[in-house]
């Protein structure tokens, strides 16, 4: 956070921000990044490291290719994550995009990995993002857990702030 934002955004534990009246504080210990544990998984699975400091497989360079909205400072990030993927030999490949393309590749389902920022001051903004029903409009990470589905539909029902909020930290 402070390469990119220079200090001014803390980092987020989860999927809302510090500011977010539903945040909820993990321990940091819990996101230290374990570099060693990823070479360890990239190695188990074949992927080797190269002249050019790249893992590959049966002569195919592992590489990424990452969507990146042109707004904000997302292409900033995306280049901040290339530069740690490189760390451990994976090719990140940024394509920086218009919303209109990335809803197409959505659509496609012809993408890798789609970097996105989005505010709102309600928890239901995870619904979007994290319930099954709606595979194709913001969960384009096709997650399906009828547990965490249960707790989105609990939650965008609660009445009692405290409650719902209890919720969606769960």
């Amino acid at each position: 956070t402070q390469t990119v934002f220079g200090g001014y955004s803390p980092p987020a534990t989860g999927p809302l921000s510090r500011n977010h009246p539903d945040y909820m504080e993990v321990e940091a210990s819990a996101l230290v990044p374990d570099l060693a544990g990823a070479v360890d998984l990239l190695e188990e699975a074949g992927w080797r490291v190269g002249a050019n400091g790249l893992r590959s497989r049966d002569g195919k360079t592992l590489s990424l290719r990452a969507l990146v909205m042109t707004w904000g400072l997302v292409p900033q990030v995306g280049q901040m994550l290339q530069s740690q993927w490189k760390a451990i030999g994976v090719d990140l490949q940024l394509e920086e995009v218009t919303f209109t393309t990335a809803l197409a590749a959505v659509a496609a389902n012809d993408y890798g990995i789609i970097f996105w920022s989005e505010s709102g001051t309600d928890g239901d903004l995870l619904t979007s993002f994290f319930h099954s029903a709606p595979i194709g409009q913001r969960n384009w990470s096709q997650v399906a857990s009828p547990e965490l589905d249960r707790l989105l539909n609990a939650a965008r029902t609660e009445t009692d702030q405290s409650k719902r909020s209890a919720l969606y930290v769960e």
